[in-house]
């Protein structure tokens, strides 16, 4: 959803594989990957 509205719709292996709307492939993009190296400048925080 942007907005309010629904920008696509579809099974979630879809959208996550073939994503068809810019923002769609903007959120994909910008979710963090497990085990990927940190941008440089970022420090891992350790839990508490």
């Amino acid at each position: 959803m942007k907005g309010g509205k629904i920008v696509e719709k579809g099974n979630k292996h879809r959208i996550l594989d073939h994503p068809s709307h810019p923002y769609t492939k903007q959120l994909i993009s910008a979710a963090p990957i497990l085990g990927k190296d940190l941008p440089s400048g970022l420090q891992k925080v350790e839990p508490i």
